[in-house]
Order: structure tokens, then C-alpha cells, then sequence
């Protein structure tokens, strides 16, 4: 029940990035196992694939030219109940087996923030490349200390360094209406300059962050996005659970 186009449809992502002694990277990809096919082989490099910002292309986050997966899960993690987790699964390209594995929490020295109960990181996943250099990256929305996107930055090696999106603001919709949108992002080019941007924060005078991001988290600017229509009087029980971006730009 969320109307809106464009730039109606967009949330801000914006947070303090935690300081930090230096940057450090994020758990590498290993090898993985599956039940039918064993040690998958580590997929060759090939020639990076880059898409429009404002589709949803297949992500490649190390960008060989084949399709990764990512799945974000709202389970238990180590020292959090509810902490949440995201699972990396890199493509070798014949559609069979897996080349890389990766599984992400704030347990993770190079992730901003800590497990946190009920932060559920990985709650919402979307994969676009937010910085623009070619490799498909991807943001998720945490709810460690306040709600916040952070994002992981594709590389060669595949998702290796993440920061938390300064300057973000939650969602204004009474939480009696939207009591889980506060943890949801949505990506697309929103404004239609062929970056893509963010949506985090319904009702917010900088609910859309628009790209290009850069490496510290800082959104190229920010604009207002506006709040969904409230359900008629007489239904009180009706709750916005999702966000969706709709057109070209979704």
C-alpha cells in the first residue's frame, strides 16, 4: 500500500560511521560446500559486467561476469539473539555449484557496530553499485543503536570493506501503522541522473540518499520523501510491511 513514484518512493540512509583505528576488511569469501555437488572450484576472473543504476541487474560483487546471491536472515547470531546475518553465495557460472561462500555478521571487525539483540542486520538486501566504479555492492538496514543502513563494497575479491551511511533518519510513520519499516531499504535512480540511490526513512526531509556514494558513506545529497497515506478511519489494523519501488527507476 505504498504509493508513490520516484523520489516519493525513496527512504534515507544516513548514519555516524563508527570510528575506527583504521579501516579493516571484512570476512574474505572461502570456499563452500553443497549436498550435491561437494567443493565447488573458485570461479576464473572474467570481464566486469556493469548494468544501469536504476534497474535491478543480476549483482556480481567480485565481478567476473557471474551472478552472486545474497541472503540476509533475521535469525540468532553469536552474543545476539536476533542480531541477524547475511550469506554470500559468489556463482562459478555453469549454474551448478557455488565458487565462494561468505557469511556476514557485526560480529565482524571490518562490519560497523556489534551484534546487537534485535539489530537485525540483514533484515532488508539490496545490491546495486552505490559507489559507481563497476562492482555490484550491497547495503542493508540494521537496527543496532537506531535505524541505519550500512553498505558493503563489491570488489575483486568480492565484498571486502563496509561503512555505515552517515546522516540517516528513521522512518516518521506512526510506528502503529509501519511497526517493521524502520528496518527496510529499497534501492533505484530515483531522481533519474543514472546513480543509484536509497530510500530509508518514510516521511522524511532526507529520506532519499542519492548516489553516488562515496567510500566514507556520505550520500551525494539528500531529499524529502513523503509518508504513505494512512488507511481509512475506520480500519485500525492495517499495517505497511514492505517498501517497493515501482518504474523504471525501481
Amino acid at each position: 500500500m505504498i504509493a508513490g513514484a520516484a523520489a516519493a518512493v525513496v527512504l534515507v540512509a544516513v548514519a555516524v560511521v563508527a570510528a575506527q583505528s583504521g579501516p579493516q576488511g571484512i570476512a574474505a569469501p572461502r570456499t563452500c560446500h553443497t549436498a550435491a555437488h561437494g567443493t565447488a572450484p573458485s570461479g576464473a576472473p572474467a570481464k566486469n559486467v556493469q548494468a544501469l543504476a536504476g534497474t535491478a541487474p543480476a549483482a556480481d560483487f567480485d565481478g567476473d561476469g557471474h551472478p552472486d546471491l545474497a541472503m540476509g536472515a533475521l535469525g540468532d547470531v553469536e552474543n545476539a539473539s536476533a542480531g541477524g546475518s547475511i550469506a554470500v553465495a559468489y556463482g562459478s557460472g555453469d549454474g551448478t555449484s557455488l565458487a565462494r561462500c561468505q557469511y556476514l555478521t557485526q560480529n565482524d571487525a571490518g562490519i560497523p557496530g556489534k551484534a546487537y539483540y534485535e539489530g537485525f542486520f540483514g533484515s532488508d538486501v539490496v545490491a546495486r553499485d552505490f559507489d559507481g566504479d563497476g562492482y555490484t555492492d550491497l547495503a542493508t538496514a540494521v537496527f543496532d543503536w537506531k535505524p541505519s543502513v550500512i553498505i558493503m563494497w563489491g570488489s575483486p575479491d568480492g565484498l571486502k570493506s563496509a561503512v555505515r551511511v552517515s546522516e540517516t533518519d528513521g522512518s516518521h510513520v506512526s510506528w502503529a501503522l509501519e511497526p517493521i519499516l524502520e528496518e527496510h531499504v529499497v534501492a533505484g535512480d530515483f531522481d533519474g541522473d543514472g546513480h543509484a540511490d536509497l530510500v530509508f526513512g518514510l516521511g522524511s526531509d532526507k529520506g532519499l540518499l542519492k548516489g553516488p556514494f562515496k567510500r566514507d558513506g556520505t550520500p551525494a545529497g539528500t531529499g524529502p520523501v513523503s509518508a504513505p497515506r494512512q488507511p481509512e478511519r475506520d480500519i485500525d489494523t492495517a499495517n505497511y510491511r514492505a517498501l517497493v519501488a515501482r518504474g523504471p527507476g525501481r
